[in-house]
């Protein structure tokens, strides 16, 4: 049997719809990327801040009564 002939119309909505379903797709792929990196950006920013925390309990001076790294009360306590 014969195909009629194909119309440049139906060959150029064959070539949109393509492009349109290849670019959901590529859509798609994108938002599982950006979600995946985003739970990792908030994982780091958690592990930042906790680092963080412990640098300033690092370098902060002890408080009045806590022992010093000799194992000495402060002076006058």
């Amino acid at each position: 049997m014969n195909e009629p002939p194909a119309h440049p119309q139906d060959d150029r909505l064959r070539d949109l719809q393509e492009a349109q379903a290849f670019a959901e797709h590529r859509t798609d792929q994108i938002s599982v990327e950006v979600l995946a990196l985003s739970r990792r950006i908030e994982e780091l920013s958690r592990r930042l801040a906790s680092l963080e925390r412990r640098l300033d309990e690092a370098l902060s001076p002890p408080d009045e009564g806590e022992q010093n790294d000799a194992g000495e009360t402060p002076a006058g306590g």
